[in-house]
């Protein structure tokens, strides 16, 4: 047994050194392309761990997209409302003026609310006391 020697040929597929089986990256050649990245690998091992990691980010990615697109569309809707009900309260509010003009001009007396009183164009004093009591601390 002794007789028999065993020929090793260098390949591009040999081992990089005699301590360790390792494949040499630059020698291999790369034909193994990510589907997602597109880079080029030696190996499918290589391959399947850089697609597992490309999922992985783009899922992450597809989540945060989502989350941003929910977090603006609320937004959008609220300011929506918002407008709504800003747009509804000055109406509101403009009739209440009309209301007590007509009154004043009928009846020629002055409006009470709250314990103020409202007379023929007083639409200012009425909207400068109507607002003081969300200023007042």
């Amino acid at each position: 047994m002794d007789d028999i020697k065993i020929n090793r040929t260098n390949t591009n597929y040999s081992a990089t050194s005699r301590w360790g089986n390792k494949f040499k990256e630059d020698v291999l050649p790369k034909k193994y392309e990510c589907a997602l990245c597109h880079k080029k690998y030696a190996t499918p091992f290589e391959r399947m761990q850089c697609e597992f990691a490309c999922t992985k980010k783009q899922d992450l990615y597809e989540k945060s997209v989502k989350i941003i697109q929910e977090k603006r569309n609320r937004e959008i809707e609220r300011q929506r409302l918002a407008k709504e009900d800003t747009d509804k309260i000055q109406k509101e509010y403009q009739e209440l003026i009309n209301h007590v003009n007509k009154h004043w001009t009928e009846f020629n007396e002055s409006v009470y609310l709250d314990g103020k009183c409202y007379g023929h164009n007083e639409s200012a004093n009425l909207y400068s006391n109507f607002y003081k009591q969300f200023f007042e601390f």
